[in-house]
């Protein structure tokens, strides 16, 4: 398994499976497509992947829970939408490796 977002390999972090309803693929899409320009909407599939670093941790249904060793695997919400892109081209809030960091 590897990331399909742009600079990203996902080594060590969750995976999560593109959704298999349309109408999240096609948003889960439009993300990978802002710094992909080899990607288009309608190419995510459910066997294509997108690591936990691209999700604010509100995306997940148990973060704090896993991140205290609770919980085994990772959960996302329902509904959720990846929205931080690489942390090289994101000044946004990422996490690895079950820590939270703030980019400087």
């Amino acid at each position: 398994k590897w990331c399909v977002c742009y600079g990203c390999t996902g080594q060590g972090m969750p995976m999560f499976s593109f959704p298999a309803d349309k109408v999240r693929s096609r948003k889960w899409d439009r993300f990978v497509c802002e710094k992909r320009k080899d990607w288009s909407v309608g190419k995510g599939t459910p066997g294509q992947y997108v690591c936990a670093r691209h999700f604010v941790t509100d995306m997940f249904a148990n973060y704090h829970q896993w991140n205290n060793t609770y919980a085994d695997r990772l959960r996302l919400v329902r509904d959720a939408i990846p929205s931080v892109h690489h942390p090289s081209l994101s000044g946004k809030v990422f996490f690895t490796q079950k820590v939270i960091y703030q980019p400087i």
